[in-house]
């Protein structure tokens, strides 16, 4: 039965043959044996081959339910190492496909499962001194997935926390970005969707009292101006909002055009200078008797209808009308079209900077770090845009590169790489041009910590000030879940390196003497060795050495900034530019240099 299992297991290789097999009933095979020293290992190999191919939901499911009795196995022969290895493969692959997939399994069938219980045998392992490699990188895959699990109160592993934190301070780039985004996965917030509401009569209540004298001394050092800071700029272009609508609505007959080249002013001032949340009372409640709108936010319709309708409309105003339009129907809700009106806009001026505001919202994360870079580049924007913009190309850069890291393939890690340093650096001139009472200075600040202990290791001071003026404005952009996994990462480093600092030294050395040997492919790993039963699972690398550098093919030649949508020249195909501004500038010095490319 043993050497048919075997042979069995050698064709799930083929993705034909594998569902041949499987309808043949491997897996109800392969479990049963597992109690007899003869054939367990050949029954594990089996497992482990079809967990590592891609294979059905309902197989996944079958071997997954076997969770606790695989896990008995391995704690009863602790000496048996090939043994405790597969078992741990076989468990990590089947809990990280099951976790992973779009259909969460239901919450009796996870309960079947006893995932603490899975949990707590896979760390009794790992703190045997003859842990291996293969062990240890499985355990931090499954351990990351189950991050993606919400277990109910009697069901929770805080245990994971401290292993995570501990390996993102490891020497391996990739396996550091896999353990923070476990981490940043384990908080569970109420509610996480629904955005805070931004109260005007609150915020200037507060300032009638009195800012507090640790908070005013900022305030008071930051920049020359005395308009910069955001209490200051919600303050006064939200007076100026409400003065220009009064005086509308008293004027019988409003100049609609010279009402909106005022209001596309202030829209850009800051994103809480006008609108309907800056009235505490509904305005349709209280209707203009004369002025040719019942709302104020209509108004901004109205208006950019009034500068398109000119008989021959400047280029200013096309543009004063297009930032009204998007602001209008952003506040309505109706994204597709501000996106829409956005892409037309930058066709017919390229450098209107409040278009790549909003196209920088966009789902798809590449093109949203285009567009906001690009806008960076624009020659004209409001301070307040310019923060909006650094804010959104740190955001996605992070993300992407988090996703970058985390792939398996071996071909995204520079790009990864150079996406973590442009979002660094974005968080770093945020935080430099921002002044202290900044909403989204939080937000950033918690992204900051984030890629600085991915790349170095956690250096900042666990005290962050920046949170008291949140609570003073009353207004908390950064999300919980973030705020609560920068907290979980610092306070949760120095106690989780303590416990597992021997697992972490022993994965860092491991991971550096494999990186000078050549990897077979794991298909022929598992055709050669599971005949004799003496299989060593070897995840796939790649011979980066994971170390952060300036990435310089990732750097625009002429401005010299990080980014991955970098575009070649189209001559000789060496330079790289942000678009074709920088092209231009760069062409004086490059021309002697460039030869078109055979």
């Amino acid at each position: 039965m043993g050497a048919a299992l075997a042979l069995m297991a050698q064709m799930c290789a083929d993705v034909v043959l594998r569902d041949k097999m499987i309808n043949a009933g491997i897996v109800q095979r392969a479990i049963p044996l597992l109690q007899y020293n003869a054939t367990r290992k050949i029954a594990l190999g089996a497992l482990a081959i079809l967990t590592q191919f891609k294979s059905s939901t309902a197989t996944t499911h079958l071997i997954a339910l076997s969770s606790p009795e695989l896990a008995s196995l391995a704690l009863s022969r602790p000496e048996d190492c090939p043994t405790v290895e597969l078992v741990v493969i076989v468990l990590a692959q089947t809990l990280r496909v099951t976790l992973i997939a779009a259909d969460l399994p239901s919450a009796s069938f996870l309960e079947r499962l006893q995932l603490p219980t899975v949990v707590e045998a896979i760390q009794s392992i790992l703190r045997r001194p003859r842990v291996s490699f293969s062990i240890i990188t499985h355990a931090i895959d499954m351990f990351a997935a189950l991050t993606l699990y919400r277990p109910p109160p009697r069901m929770d592993m805080p245990s994971l926390t401290p292993f995570l934190t501990a390996f993102a301070r490891c020497n391996n780039i990739r396996t550091r970005a896999i353990a923070i985004s476990g981490v940043m996965r384990l908080p569970v917030t109420e509610n996480p969707g629904i955005p805070p509401l931004f109260s005007q009569s609150r915020l200037e209540e507060s300032v009638h009292r009195g800012v507090p004298e640790h908070l005013a001394c900022p305030l008071m050092e930051f920049g020359p101006g005395p308009m910069k800071t955001d209490i200051l700029v919600i303050i006064d272009s939200s007076y100026k909002y409400r003065c220009a609508m009064a005086e509308a609505e008293a004027n019988r007959e409003s100049d609609l055009c010279s009402l909106g080249r005022r209001l596309a002013d202030l829209v850009q001032v800051h994103d809480f200078a006008i609108g309907d949340k800056l009235v505490d009372i509904s305005p349709s409640q209280h209707p203009p008797r004369t002025a040719p709108f019942t709302s104020w936010i209509d108004c901004l319709h109205l208006c950019s209808q009034a500068l398109r309708s000119q008989l021959n409309p400047s280029l200013t105003d096309l543009d004063a009308a297009d930032v009204l339009e998007m602001r209008f129907l952003y506040y309505r809700g109706h994204l597709d079209s501000v996106f829409s009106i956005a892409r037309a806009a930058i066709q017919r001026s390229p450098d209107l900077a409040y278009a790549y505001f909003f196209l920088g919202m966009q789902d798809g994360r590449e093109e949203s770090l285009r567009m906001a870079r690009r806008g960076l580049l624009c020659p004209q924007m409001t301070p307040f845009v310019r923060t909006q913009l650094l804010c959104r190309t740190a955001t996605h850069a992070a993300h992407l590169g988090f996703a970058l890291l985390r792939s398996p393939s071996p071909y995204g890690i520079e790009e990864g790489v150079a996406l973590v340093e442009a979002a660094l650096h974005d968080t770093d001139t945020f935080l430099e041009e921002a002044s202290p009472d900044n909403l989204w200075r939080l937000l950033i600040l918690d992204w900051k910590i984030i890629l600085t202990v991915l790349t170095k290791g956690p250096e900042l001071s666990h005290e962050l000030s920046e949170l008291e003026f949140i609570e003073f404005i009353g207004y908390d952009i950064a999300p919980r879940q973030l705020n609560a996994a920068r907290d979980l990462l610092l306070s949760s480093s120095t106690s989780g390196y303590q416990e597992w600092d021997h697992v972490v030294k022993r994965y860092d050395e491991f991971d550096r003497s494999l990186r000078t040997y050549a990897q077979s492919p794991v298909p022929d790993l598992w055709f050669t060795q599971i005949g004799s039963c003496n299989v060593e699972y070897m995840p796939q690398r790649d011979d980066h050495t994971f170390r952060l550098h300036p990435s310089e093919m990732y750097k625009c030649s002429w401005c010299n900034k990080p980014s991955s949508v970098l575009r070649k020249c189209g001559r000789c195909g060496q330079t790289v530019y942000c678009n074709s501004n920088c092209q231009r500038l760069h062409w004086d010095t490059h021309k002697a240099a460039c030869v078109r490319g055979l």
